[in-house]
C-alpha cells in the first residue's frame, strides 16, 4: 500500500532544501539538452570526417585520428548521459524520503559507485577537452617552446590535481562538500578555469588583431572565415570557460546553484572541442598556414594579394577558382598536420582547370 509524505517537501524540507531539489531537477533537464547537442554534433562531424577519409585525401590520416577523438568524446558523454539517468532516478525515486531531500541526497551521496564511473568518464573528457585547447593555442601561435611552456605546466598540474581529486572523492566516507575533496575541487576547477581563461583571451585577442589587420588592408568590407565572431568564440572554447565559471562560482560559496550545472557541464565540455573540429573538418579552422597566408595579405600595403587583368571579363569562375585555392592553402598545415606537398600540387590542378574554363568567357587570369 503507497503512503503519502505529509509536509511541504518528501522531508519536511526547508525553503533552501527545497531551492536545492528544484536546481538538480534543473540541471538534469539542462544535461539531458547539452547531450542532444552533443549528439547532433557528434554526427556532424563523423559525415564530413568520413566523407574525406572515403576520398583518400591528403587529410585521411587526420580524419583518422580526428575520427577517433570525436568518438572517444561521444562514448565519454553517452555514459556521462546514462549516468545522469539513473542519479536522476535514484535522487528522487529511490530515495525520495533521504532526509533533508533530494538535493541533500545529492550532496551526501557523492562517492556511489555509479557515480564514480561518471567522475572518471568527466575527468577524461576534461583531460580531452583541455588537451585540444592547448594544442590548438599551439597551432595558433606557433611552435616556439616558450610560448608553449606555461600552458603545458598548468595542463599537467590540471591532471594531477584531478587524479587527486578523484582519490578523495571516492575515498570510503567522503563528500566532496564536507572533506579535503572540496578543496580539491576548487583546485582543480581554478586550474582549468586558468588554463581556459588564459587560452581563450590570447586567441581572442590574436583573432581580433588580425581581423583588424586585415581590415584596415582591405577596408571594413573585407570578411573572412576565420575572423568572424562566431569564428573567434568556437576557435577560443568561450563556452566551456563560461559555463566552468558558472558552476565554479556558486559552488565556492556553497551555494545549491552550482547543481543547476553540475550535469550540464560535463557536456559543454565535451560540445566545445567538437564544435572546433566541425570547422576542421570544413576545413575553416584557423592554422599556422593561415597566419602565414594573413600576414602575407597584411604586408602588401593596401594592395589585394588577388588581382585581375580585365575587370570586365572577371567571371564568378575566375572567383570561385582562387576562393578554392585559398582554401586549400589554408588547410595544408592542418590541426594534426597534413601534406604541404600533396595540397599545394592539388590546389594547382584545380586551378589549372579553373583557368582553362575561365579562358572560354574571354580571359580574367588571377594570382595569388
Amino acid at each position: 500500500m503507497a503512503t503519502s509524505v505529509q509536509g511541504g517537501g518528501y522531508a519536511n524540507e526547508t525553503s533552501l532544501q527545497v531551492f536545492a531539489d528544484k536546481a538538480v531537477i534543473y540541471g538534469v533537464g539542462l544535461g539531458f539538452i547539452g547531450y542532444g547537442v552533443l549528439v547532433t554534433l557528434y554526427f556532424q562531424c563523423l559525415e564530413l570526417l568520413w566523407k574525406e577519409k572515403k576520398n583518400a585525401s591528403p587529410r585521411s590520416r587526420q580524419s583518422w585520428i580526428l575520427l577517433s577523438y570525436i568518438t572517444l568524446l561521444f562514448v565519454i558523454g553517452s555514459i556521462e548521459n546514462g549516468v545522469n539517468m539513473f542519479g536522476s532516478m535514484d535522487t528522487f525515486v529511490i530515495n525520495r524520503d533521504y532526509p533533508g531531500g533530494p538535493g541533500q541526497f545529492e550532496q551526501d551521496q557523492f562517492a556511489l559507485h555509479y557515480k564514480a564511473i561518471g567522475y572518471v568518464v568527466s575527468i577524461i573528457g576534461f583531460w580531452l577537452a583541455d588537451g585540444l585547447m592547448v594544442f590548438r593555442f599551439c597551432t595558433v601561435f606557433g611552435t616556439k617552446w616558450w610560448k608553449r611552456l606555461l600552458p603545458i605546466v598548468l595542463y599537467v598540474a590540471s591532471i594531477a590535481t584531478s587524479i587527486m581529486l578523484l582519490h578523495a572523492v571516492l575515498s570510503p566516507n567522503k563528500a566532496l562538500w564536507f572533506s579535503s575533496g572540496f578543496d580539491l575541487l576548487l583546485a582543480y576547477c581554478i586550474i582549468t578555469i586558468t588554463i581556459n581563461v588564459l587560452l581563450t583571451f590570447s586567441i581572442v585577442l590574436y583573432l581580433v588583431y588580425m581581423r583588424f589587420t586585415l581590415r584596415k588592408t582591405f577596408g571594413p568590407s573585407h570578411t573572412s572565415p576565420y575572423f568572424s565572431i562566431s569564428a573567434m568564440l568556437i576557435e577560443s572554447a568561450l563556452l566551456l570557460t563560461v559555463f566552468t565559471l558558472a558552476y565554479l562560482v556558486p559552488t565556492s560559496k556553497h551555494s545549491s546553484v552550482g547543481l543547476i550545472f553540475v550535469r550540464l557541464l560535463p557536456q559543454i565540455q565535451l560540445i566545445a572541442p567538437l564544435l572546433i573540429i566541425l570547422r576542421v573538418a570544413h576545413g575553416r579552422a584557423w592554422t599556422r598556414a593561415t597566419a602565414q597566408l594573413t600576414m602575407h595579405e597584411g604586408g602588401t600595403m593596401g594592395r589585394p594579394s588577388i588581382s585581375f587583368m580585365s575587370a570586365v571579363t572577371t567571371t564568378a569562375v575566375d572567383v570561385e577558382g582562387q576562393e578554392h585555392r585559398k582554401s586549400l592553402h589554408c588547410q595544408c598545415e592542418s590541426v594534426v598536420g597534413s601534406s604541404h606537398t600533396e595540397l599545394v600540387e592539388e590546389g594547382k590542378e584545380v586551378m589549372s582547370g579553373h583557368r582553362h574554363h575561365s579562358e572560354g568567357f574571354g580571359g580574367g587570369d588571377s594570382h595569388v
